[in-house]
């Protein structure tokens, strides 16, 4: 039997416990009753790395790409990475005659997309060669790989830096994978695919997480006839939606050529009319002077 005071205790946690149950039900109900939570999902776009390791390659920035594509696809239930097509467009659109990327084009582009992140990554150093792994005298020489790479992530409405990640990862590599070890620059795609595949795990994480936390935006990209906005229904916006506009100040040149942009005062109101893929159309309820690229946000009831 027990005593007076451990009946107690157990009395408290049992009440406790189904009074956590009890909410848990309660709020499930709640929700199949009233839908789910409004997340309207975010765009992100990832660009090809640039490869710095001397690798023979030379599709080695694309399969990065890929890779990092597909594994963040797989992992982040709330966003949208945007296919090939859309990507070459944006890489397209952002080049100058040089070749080199202009930042202004392609926050420009990015917003047209409605892109709420830019995946960009730098592929530094491949390095194979052995290690001794196992126990005392047991040990053996192994052949191992490692990759040394850098991701950054950033946000279209600000050009700020999300997450910036200086990353090596290591792979166990078989003898029919192995290149000579002495020579760290003679790798192959094998091999490089593979250190790209657990670079990629180890990084979705936290690009979900980030992004996960990051508000959803949209732009204004046309004021013809009534006003355009680069979200539609493959973010989750419904007919009806309201959505608060925000004017953007001028851009903000700071280290390296970098601008930034930041959301000023909320210009007004507008409600969704007309929906589509990767668009909307809507008309204003209140405010005016919805200048090109202003920033809306969702409108909490």
């Amino acid at each position: 039997m027990f005593n007076k005071k451990t009946s107690t205790i157990i009395g408290i946690a049992l009440a406790v416990s189904f009074f956590t149950v009890g909410c848990a039900t309660l709020n499930k109900i709640n929700r199949d009753l009233m839908g789910p939570d409004r997340i309207l999902k975010k765009k992100i776009a990832v660009l090809p790395f640039k490869d710095l390791t001397g690798s023979k390659d030379n599709m080695l920035g694309s399969t990065a790409k890929n890779l990092f594509r597909e594994t963040i696809n797989e992992h982040c239930e709330d966003i949208i990475v945007e296919n090939d097509e859309r990507d070459r467009h944006l890489e397209d659109m952002a080049k100058l005659d040089s070749g080199a990327t202009d930042p202004v084009k392609q926050n420009r582009v990015a917003r047209a997309l409605g892109l709420n992140a830019i995946l960009t990554g730098t592929l530094l150093d491949i390095t194979v060669t052995e290690e001794k792994e196992g126990f005392w005298i047991f040990k053996d020489t192994v052949p191992v790989a490692f990759l040394e790479l850098e991701i950054d992530l950033y946000d279209v409405e600000t050009n700020a830096v999300l997450l910036s990640e200086l990353v090596k990862t290591r792979v166990s590599i078989s003898d029919f994978d192995r290149t000579n070890p002495s020579d760290n620059q003679s790798h192959d795609s094998r091999i490089a695919k593979k250190l790209l595949q657990a670079a990629a795990f180890q990084l979705s994480e936290k690009v979900c997480t980030i992004m996960e936390e990051e508000p959803w935006k949209g732009y204004v990209i046309s004021l013809e006839h009534s006003v355009e906005i680069s979200a539609g229904t493959d973010v989750g916006l419904r007919k009806g939606d309201v959505l608060e506009v925000f004017c953007c100040e001028k851009p903000i040149e700071g280290n390296a050529g970098k601008l930034y942009l930041f959301p000023e005062r909320k210009a007004g109101e507008i409600k969704i009319e007309n929906l589509f893929q990767h668009t909307a159309v809507a008309k204003i309820i209140s405010g005016a002077d919805f200048g090109k690229s202003n920033c809306v946000k969702l409108k909490l009831e």
